[in-house]
């Protein structure tokens, strides 16, 4: 499995929140990459604010990338991260 540690510029988690709606749906979520990793490959991700702290967390299924985003499926995410998910 692939692993991403992905530092945003975002400061606060209100800002982070608001820029990452625009790529979450019930059952993916788009985060940037840069890297190539193979479709069907697991990934455990975390989105971090500028100064480390980690704003969402969890596994997905590589589904392909676009536009320089990776679409991530079948997530689950870390138990804190649940409710800022839903």
């Amino acid at each position: 499995s692939e692993t991403l540690d992905i530092r945003t510029r975002w400061t606060d988690v209100a800002d982070a929140v608001e820029e990452l709606a625009n790529h979450v749906d019930d059952t993916s979520v788009r985060v940037p990459c840069e890297r190539p990793i193979a479709d069907g490959e697991w990934v455990r991700f975390a989105v971090q604010l500028a100064d480390g702290t980690a704003v969402l967390e969890g596994v997905g299924r590589a589904q392909g990338k676009t536009n320089g985003r990776l679409l991530l499926s079948l997530l689950q995410f870390d138990e804190r991260n649940e409710i800022m998910y839903e």
